[in-house]
């Protein structure tokens, strides 16, 4: 597994939005370069919303793979009765500032720690 930085979560939604774009659309929310990174995956039709929100914090990106495979694991069900049900809006990163900030110790296939303690940002 690796981490993602800002522009793997763009590059990762905009791949799922062309391979699966009858079941999925991203959204750009934010204002300036915010707009290129606070991306949106909104799954289903239902009347019932839920939202998901990954990497809050700069030092926390475990939420921002959390949903994208979130997102996957939903498009490939093979059950897809939930969409008339829900409306599910997965925010990958809520802190693309943060992220990028991080990229010393989250840019590595397999990070070690003493990376984290040199190159981590809260």
């Amino acid at each position: 597994m690796r981490y993602l930085l800002p522009d793997d979560v763009a590059w990762q939604a905009a791949a799922l939005q062309s391979e699966y774009g009858n079941r999925l659309t991203v959204e750009p929310i934010g204002e300036g370069d915010l707009r290129r990174h606070l991306l949106v995956l909104c799954l289903g039709q239902g009347p019932i919303h839920i939202a998901v929100k990954g990497n809050a914090h700069a030092d926390e990106p475990t939420g921002t793979v959390s949903c994208l495979e979130f997102a996957r694991s939903l498009i490939l069900r093979e059950d897809w009765n939930w969409w008339r049900r829900f409306t599910i809006h997965l925010l990958p990163t809520a802190n693309p500032r943060g992220l990028a900030r991080n990229h010393g110790w989250l840019g590595s296939t397999s990070p070690r720690m003493d990376d984290w303690f040199l190159h981590v940002h809260r």
